[in-house]
């Protein structure tokens, strides 16, 4: 994997990991798993290749802003705060639906509990409901 050792590199990928962040976000409010899914292996091959920052540029990034003659630092710096509150936005609109679907499947498994669904008999028929009904009942 190659290096990122320069501001313009930087820049572009942290913006197209701003662009993906926001296509997870549509994805998460129109519940498109299978788009979600596509974009966490995306997510994860930027996440990978922004690890690869040199230790020359990542030195210049902790620098205070006065430290530093300017460059795209403070660019890359705003990029870096912007994906952070995106991330941790659909992170947390994730754990939401997360909760959510459990919280529909707990109802619908306790609904089952009470009153049970009989789909076969023990022949493996489906059973005639007029069967299960009490003379003069309709």
């Amino acid at each position: 994997m190659r290096i990122i050792d320069n501001e313009k590199l930087l820049v572009t990928r942290l913006q197209q990991m701003i662009e993906l962040l926001e296509r997870e976000r549509s994805a998460i409010v129109s519940a498109d798993t299978d788009d979600l899914e596509m974009i966490a292996g995306k997510k994860q091959e930027l996440t990978n290749i922004l690890a690869s920052v040199s230790p020359e540029l990542m030195s210049a990034l902790k620098r205070t802003e006065g430290e530093h003659p300017g460059g795209l630092i403070p660019e890359i710096r705003e990029l870096i705060a912007q994906s952070s509150v995106k991330n941790s936005i659909n992170g947390s609109m994730l754990t939401q639906a997360r909760n959510m679907t459990e919280k529909s499947i707990g109802i619908l498994l306790s609904c089952t509990d009470r009153h049970p669904v009989e789909l076969y008999d023990e022949q493996g028929r489906v059973p005639d409901p007029a069967k299960k009904r009490a003379l003069g009942a309709a």
